[in-house]
This record gives C-alpha cells, structure tokens and sequence, in this order.
C-alpha cells in the first residue's frame, strides 16, 4: 500500500484548535461555525498547495466552471470541511446528536453473532458520526493511518471512556495494509471500520466517478467476501441544524467472490461508488476528497 500525506497532516496548529474549541464552549456550535468562514477564505486565497489537493474533484464536480467559480466552489467545500471538524469537536462535548436512517439492518446485525464491515466516505460529518456510536454493542476495530498532524483526533467524539474502550486502531501502513488483523477481528464476530474512497492500494479497484474512471479500495469488499459478512456503507447527510448529526445506513452490500480474480469484486463497489455519486450530485460541498482519485498511478 502506498503512503501518502493527506491534506490535514500539514494544516491546523494547537493555537487554531484550540481558538475554535474556545469558541464551542463560550457561544456554542452555530457561533463557531461563522468563524470557519474568514479563517476558511484565507486558505482558498494563499494555501496554492490545498487549493491543488482540491482542484481533481472541483473540475470533476463542476467541469464547467472557470477559475473564478472554481474559488468559489473551494472555499464552499472548505466551509463545509471545516463545519464538519467543529462537529466532530461539539460532539465530543455532548453538543451533537446523532440521527440515523434505513438503520434497521445494522441494529439486526448487532444482536446477531457474527461480524460486520462499516464502509466510511469522506463525506459530510463522517468523522462526527465514527464518534456518535454511542450504541455499539460490538468492538469496533478501525482500519486507518495513524495521524501525522498530532492536533487531529479522529476519535475525539468518543465522549465515554466505555466507548473508546470498544474501539480498536488497526494500522493500515504495516502488516499487508493490517488486513490479516482485520480478518481476525471479524472472525470474533467484531465490527471492522474501513474507508471505502480513498485507495492506498498498488492494485485499486478503476470505477466511474463523476464522468471518468477513479480508484477505489477493493479491501472491504475482498474480506466480506472471504469471511462472508455485509458492508454496510454509512453516508453523513447535511443538516439545517448544525448539532444534528445524520448517517444514512441504508446502502448494504454482500460481495460474493470465486477464486482470486478481483475484477469479480468491481460489480460490488460500483454500488457504493453510485451512492457517493449519488450524494456529490445532491451535496457537492460535502465531498472532501482531497487527492486526485482519477489519476492512474502506476
């Protein structure tokens, strides 16, 4: 698997951080999130690097536009990303709520014995909804590069400490991408967390997205279909109400695989690709892909 610096390992500092989280607690999450939109705008005018990050999807998302809208339309999507990080530390205050949709099958799931997979996007609130899980039953192991920008905490919305003790961290950059310890993991009838949008592999998945071919993890749907357990793909969805923290559970899939040939897997992330289509057309701000996904690599 490849190992490349995300956008959020070089932004943010401990004086920024914390500014917001002084916020949050003086005037709450609404007043906050007005602050995002000068702090937001400074990026979108001399961060030339970020605004590279972001231009793959931006010219995909809105192929039509010319350079003036395309700063528009990033510092829209910047917005929307920095939102996001201020609900992910509202909730770990008990600021957010979180209200879930087609959640039918992963409550059936959680009484059964077996494991499962959750398929994460970086769409919307998604590291707010990892943290507002507060019904686990099962231990969630995580799948995830440890974070190089040592201000982030992807599990700061983890409020209880008998949360954060049902959660493991399994590292996606030794040990075969950490997929041997993610198969044991679902073999104790565990859950086991992965991204589904963005690919480390050396192999990845060539899917349409947005008008041409991208590249697409096939990790969650190879080991759901070794081991025999649902994905069940969790979409955050934008709410009026900034403490309001949707996720869509609706979209479940059951890969099923003869042999070795991956090609056989590509039928079932073309589902998901669809559904985060589906969402980007809807939502276009609240898409952070932050790399270029279409680019083949070789």
């Amino acid at each position: 698997m490849k190992n490349e610096k995300n956008l959020s390992d070089t932004r943010g500092n401990s004086f920024g951080f914390g500014f917001f989280l002084l916020l949050l607690r003086l005037f709450g999450l609404k007043t906050a999130c007005i602050f995002v939109q000068p702090v937001t705008l400074c990026y979108t005018l001399f961060d030339r690097q970020a605004r590279k990050k972001i231009l793959p999807y931006i010219r995909h998302r809105f192929p039509k536009a010319g350079k003036l809208k395309r700063l528009w339309h990033i510092w829209r999507l910047y917005i929307c990303f920095g939102e996001s990080m201020l609900k992910q530390f509202a909730g770990s205050m008990g600021m957010t709520r979180l209200a879930k949709t087609g959640n039918e099958e992963i409550d059936h799931l959680n009484f059964l014995p077996g494991g499962y997979i959750i398929l994460f996007s970086h769409f919307g609130s998604w590291m707010a909804v990892l943290g507002n899980i507060d019904s686990m039953t099962k231990i969630h192991n995580i799948l995830m590069r440890k974070d190089q920008n040592i201000h982030i905490d992807k599990l700061r919305g983890l409020r209880e400490p008998v949360f954060r003790s049902m959660v493991r961290i399994i590292s996606v950059e030794e040990n075969s991408g950490g997929l041997p310890e993610a198969s044991l993991a679902l073999d104790r009838g565990e859950v086991v967390c992965i991204m589904g949008d963005r690919s480390l592999e050396t192999k990845p998945l060539r899917i349409p997205f947005l008008g041409e071919e991208a590249s697409f993890p096939a990790a969650a749907f190879l080991l759901a279909a070794r081991i025999k357990v649902p994905v069940v793909c969790i979409f955050s969805e934008p709410d009026p109400d900034p403490a309001l923290i949707r996720a869509d559970f609706s979209t479940v899939i059951r890969p099923e695989m003869t042999g070795r040939n991956r090609e056989q897997l590509k039928q079932y992330a073309e589902i998901y690709v669809k559904r985060l289509e589906e969402k980007c057309m809807k939502d276009p701000y609240n898409c952070f892909l932050f790399d270029d996904i279409w680019e083949k690599k070789s």
